[in-house]
């Protein structure tokens, strides 16, 4: 069964259309946009966390709804349409869907480490375990006996592994 057949990422997918925008003329239409966005994705990129793919579409539509694209767009009906710019004022903002007490924040983070992990050498593992529980680049280079200089670079080389992984900044 493919994610896009599973009503649990339905109903996950539609709290966050309800999140990124107000407007509910457009609910359905960026619902049906990220289920065609989910079913590239995990065509394109199989075998990756259900996590990873709603991260992945929330981030499709911010930026779906930000490019005005949508079939309701501004340009069409002279209304604004966009992202709602206080988050975190909103009860059902994607802020209070990714956040720890829906439990996906944690689980999305937790994967994207786990998948950084599988792919980086000891070294960086290290750095990005070390990161990860809050330490600071200089107390890494004192523990690792290595310059601040060369924990920033690794700590560059982990950031340009998870983008091409497809974690946004």
């Amino acid at each position: 069964m493919t994610l896009v057949d599973d009503p649990e990422i339905h109903s996950r997918l539609a709290a966050v259309a309800f999140a990124v925008s107000s407007d509910t003329r457009l609910h359905e239409d960026l619902i049906q946009e990220a289920l065609v966005h989910l079913w590239r994705q995990e065509n394109l990129f199989p075998g990756h966390t259900h996590s990873w793919y709603l991260q992945n579409c929330c981030f499709y539509l911010c930026d779906y709804l930000r490019r005005g694209r949508s079939l309701d767009s501004c340009k069409r009906n002279a209304g604004a349409i966009g992202i709602d710019q206080d988050l975190e004022e909103q009860p059902d903002s994607i802020q209070n869907i990714l956040r720890d007490d829906s439990g996906i924040s944690a689980i999305i983070a937790r994967d994207i480490v786990e998948e950084l992990l599988q792919r980086l050498k000891a070294i960086d593992r290290v750095i990005l375990l070390r990161l990860d529980a809050g330490a600071e680049i200089k107390d890494i280079a004192q523990e690792l006996r290595i310059s601040r200089q060369a924990v920033s670079l690794r700590r560059q080389k982990i950031a340009a592994l998870a983008v091409r992984l497809g974690v946004s900044r």
